[in-house]
């Protein structure tokens, strides 16, 4: 399976919603695919539509506030934690996700 890719760029982990499942369940089963953690508590802070390439994407945004295990980069090029700036994303998405979580004054 190919997997599409922002080559050079940094972004906030994504992933696809399968057949039947909620947002929700698909952000949870994306983290512990992409980092090997299990969620344990999360928040919804962003739906938004984002075109790329004459596609559009239902990009919806989640914070996830507490984990089981020890993040581990599994499918990424490369992992890090990096300050709550939207300079440092280069996807517009991503950008105004992290705009949503300053406009509310810290992560929630």
């Amino acid at each position: 399976e190919s997997k599409r890719t922002d080559p050079g760029k940094t972004c906030i982990p994504s992933g696809g919603v399968e057949d039947e499942e909620t947002f929700g369940e698909a952000m949870r089963r994306e983290v512990t695919e992409e980092f090997d953690v299990e969620v344990r508590n999360s928040e919804h802070i962003l739906g938004t539509l984002y075109e790329k390439e004459d596609v559009a994407f239902d990009m919806q945004y989640f914070v996830v506030t507490e984990w089981d295990g020890d993040v581990e980069r599994r499918e990424a090029a490369s992992l890090s934690w990096e300050p709550l700036d939207e300079d440092v994303v280069d996807i517009p998405p991503d950008k105004e996700a992290i705009r949503v979580l300053q406009d509310d004054g810290e992560a929630p």
